[in-house]
């Protein structure tokens, strides 16, 4: 963006002396916030064309407007023209994600008519400014910004590491000072070291990630090393749990404290002596040791996995093929929930069935709302402001720019409101420090889009603070800022946030309730048919360690889409009891995943310790899970038989897995 900006001023100052740089600097600065997806394509080629697309969309976007301008003027006639430009800007996304930027592209060509509302003798001189930043934004994406698979699978390798490394700390402050803070920071940075691992094997996919062909055997360590990571924290979180205080003065909490704190530096060889030491002093059958006893297993285990040169993982994956499981993005970003929401019928589809129409695709339904909501907010937004209505039209864009399901788009338009009112509150301050000094303006610009950008993954608040910011100093450099304007802007705002959410709400809604709904039938379902190749395996009929492996990655990531699909159902706030009923809901799912993990780990580790008991309760889960997976699960199932025999690691994490199975039994939700 800044050099888009130092190269349309050398372009106006060169072709068009004597004439204000402005307005191309600020076609440029937008065409190359938007035109930085070019760096998302995977090949020089897709940048190649997609580096040509961009002035041609952003040109035809800008040319309908300037031509609608110029027949209409600016008045209701040009609001009517937006409103049917952006059918098509939204529907053009059922091509794939590079013409949904395409299709943002010439729907901001057209809304920046709007407010510039240019003469057709300047469309020329604009064009050729869009043709500048398109220039600039495909050469540095071919010359700095080329797509290294390799170099990105070993920034998530390091990314893991630094994570366990973050976990391993949270848990020993957790040793130290038990509180309910700190369990909440250890149980969200253990949720992030899982989404890790999936990044982790989304890139071991691409084959110029693995040119050596090692791809099971990294996914193969890496579930060895999240499963032991997994009973650390789980242990830890028994010692620290409600009611207990682990005394510091304690030998067995001291050692443990020390075994994590050499895992936080990474040495695992020390961490390894200090957990067999541990339990060569730990009672062999006191009950109050048995957390101790699994975290120092766990410990042995993720050194071991840690090494390299394991046999049995070497010889596993040695003999089999690498069986992808997850796609992720070239930003390193794994799917949302638009595949899921993609496949559940809008509420009220019925309707359509019953006049004879055929079932709407994603992108068209959304372009159906979108265009409905711009309708709306273009008739109400001129009753409050004729000369600024265009920030209702934009809020509404952009709040349906992503989200697929209502409760999605609620979660935005309030985060884009509340991002504004902020922005609103510091942009007056950073006017007076910046007083319009050309390279200061520039300065805050580029540095509000730097945060809004880079923090935006955190919430969308962010980019709309930063926007308001930045928006806020165009307004003043082009003299066009008057007492109440930023009232009028927020406004404005708040009114396309609300019609948005509304039409989102009553216009072919998809709910996330319905979306979260597939995504655990899909998880159990997974589940399901994980145990019953566990239970082949068990019965000593068939042993593939890739395929385990395999099936227990596809059971992680559907438990990551229910959690992307159920979390804007625990962000609203006008139902308390029903976010807290979704989080524990989430947080049994997640400790379902890891004990899977467990004991899939354990199946190889042991299989002598499955005896035919542990088979047939294995096979009993997997039913249970089966059925849970229907739309209507069947009722009365029954308990899984009773286990007896002497307690090994796989028996336990069995325990748990039925444990967590018979409470979705008796609440599936």
């Amino acid at each position: 963006m800044g050099i888009a900006l130092a190269a349309e001023f050398a372009y106006v100052r060169l072709a068009f002396p004597g004439r204000s740089a402005q307005t191309a600097m600020l076609l440029g600065a937008v065409a190359a916030m938007q035109g930085s997806a070019v760096v998302l394509q995977r090949s020089a080629a897709a940048r190649l064309r997609f580096g040509l697309a961009q002035p041609v969309a952003a040109g035809a976007g800008l040319s309908a407007g300037v031509l609608a301008h110029a027949a209409f003027g600016g008045g209701w006639q040009l609001d009517c023209c937006l409103v049917a430009a952006t059918f098509p800007a939204v529907a053009v996304r059922r091509f794939g994600p590079a013409f949904s930027v395409l299709g943002l592209m010439g729907w901001a060509g057209f809304y920046i008519t709007t407010i510039l509302q240019p003469p057709l003798s300047d469309l020329p001189f604009l064009l050729s400014a869009y043709v500048v930043s398109g220039v600039c934004s495909g050469v540095l994406a071919l010359a700095f910004f080329r797509h290294r698979p390799r170099a990105s699978l070993r920034h998530a390798l390091r990314a893991w590491q630094a994570q366990a490394a973050a976990v391993f700390r949270s848990a020993e402050l957790l040793m130290d000072e038990p509180g309910a803070r700190r369990r909440r920071v250890l149980a969200s940075r253990h949720g992030q070291l899982a989404h890790i691992a999936l990044v982790i094997d989304g890139w071991l996919a691409d084959p110029e990630a693995d040119p050596d062909g090692s791809a099971v055997l990294v996914r193969h360590r890496l579930i060895d090393s999240q499963s032991a990571i997994d009973t650390i924290v789980a242990s830890v979180r028994s010692l620290t749990g409600a009611g207990r205080d682990p005394s510091a003065e304690d030998p067995g909490v001291r050692a443990a404290a020390g075994i994590l704190r050499c895992l936080t530096h990474s040495d695992h060889h020390g961490a390894r002596r200090g957990a067999l030491r541990l339990l060569d002093r730990l009672p062999r059958h006191e009950d109050a040791r048995s957390a101790l006893r699994r975290l120092s297993t766990a410990v042995i285990a993720l050194a071991d996995a840690e090494a390299d040169g394991a046999g049995a993982l070497q010889e596993a994956a040695e003999a089999a093929r690498f069986t992808p499981v997850v796609t992720v993005a070239v930003s390193g970003a794994l799917p949302g929930a638009a595949g899921l929401a993609a496949e559940v019928p809008p509420r009220g589809a019925g309707l359509l069935d019953r006049c004879g129409m055929k079932p709407l695709s994603l992108p068209v339904r959304q372009a159906v709302q979108a265009t409905v909501a711009m309708a709306i907010a273009a008739a109400l937004g001129r009753l409050v402001s004729p000369a600024q209505s265009y920030w209702s039209l934009i809020a509404v864009f952009i709040v349906f720019l992503g989200p697929v399901t209502r409760e999605e788009l609620a979660v935005k338009g309030r985060d884009r409101l509340v991002g504004t009112l902020l922005g609103v509150a510091v942009a007056v301050p950073v006017d007076d420090l910046v007083r319009g000094e050309p390279g200061a303006v520039i300065a805050v610009v580029l540095v509000s889009c730097l945060l809004g950008h880079y923090l935006a993954s955190l919430s969308y608040t962010f980019m709309a603070f930063f926007i308001t910011v930045c928006v806020f100093q165009l307004y003043a450099s082009m003299h066009q800022y008057e007492t109440g304007m930023l009232l009028t802007r927020l406004t404005e705002t708040a009114l396309g946030a609300v019609v948005a959410v509304t039409v989102a709400a009553l216009v072919l809604p998809v709910s996330a309730r319905d979306t979260a709904h597939l995504a655990r039938r899909r998880f159990l379902r997974s589940i399901g048919q994980l145990l019953d190749d566990i239970g082949t395996s068990a019965a000593r009929e068939q042993h593939d360690e890739a395929r385990l492996r395999m099936r227990l990655r596809v059971a992680d990531e559907h438990a990551r889409q229910l959690t992307a699909a159920a979390r804007p159902l625990a962000q609203l706030p006008w139902t308390p009891a029903n976010r807290k009923r979704i989080r524990t809901g989430l947080d049994r799912h997640a400790s379902l995943s890891s004990r899977l993990r467990g004991l899939t780990v354990s199946v190889r580790r042991g299989p002598e310790a499955m005896s035919k008991e542990s088979t047939a309760v294995i096979r009993h889960l997997a039913h249970i899970a089966h059925s849970l997976a229907e739309p209507h699960p069947a009722h009365g199932l029954t308990e899984a038989p009773v286990l007896t025999g002497e307690p090994n690691p796989a028996t336990h994490h069995l325990h748990q897995v039925a444990e967590l199975l018979h409470v979705a039994v008796e609440d599936p939700r």
